[in-house]
């Protein structure tokens, strides 16, 4: 079972979706930043392209949008809890950048990027 944004969490990911240290197709790259984690600071970049999402851990090259929020956020989104966009409207989710360049990829799901076997599969 693999700690919640630890290195085996992104290897994992990896495997189920072959997205290891790859972007995907011209798209959007979101940068997320979760603070106050075990491990401290953790980076991810997510690229959305009309093919796939990708999940690369790091800092991203370029970023189109920043999302930066805490431990207790992350982790409430990733158990199905609370939504991207719920935690985005109740503040807990700051957010710079081109905002308009991700509304159009509002659709897509949690599941979309983290595969249902590794969520099951994930340790918090």
């Amino acid at each position: 079972m693999a700690r919640f944004l630890s290195e085996a969490w992104f290897d994992a990911i990896a495997e189920s979706t072959g997205s290891a240290n790859r972007t995907g197709a011209a798209g959007i790259t979101v940068q997320q930043v979760v603070t106050d984690t075990p491990d401290g600071e953790v980076r991810y970049a997510v690229t959305i392209s009309d093919e796939r999402a990708t999940v690369c851990p790091g800092r991203a090259v370029r970023a189109d949008v920043t999302f930066t929020g805490d431990y207790s956020t992350a982790v409430a989104i990733a158990r199905g809890e609370l939504t991207p966009q719920a935690a985005l409207l109740a503040g807990r989710i700051r957010v710079a950048g081109n905002v308009a360049a991700l509304m159009s990829r509002f659709d897509l799901a949690y599941d979309d990027l983290i595969p249902p076997a590794v969520r099951a599969a994930t340790s918090y």
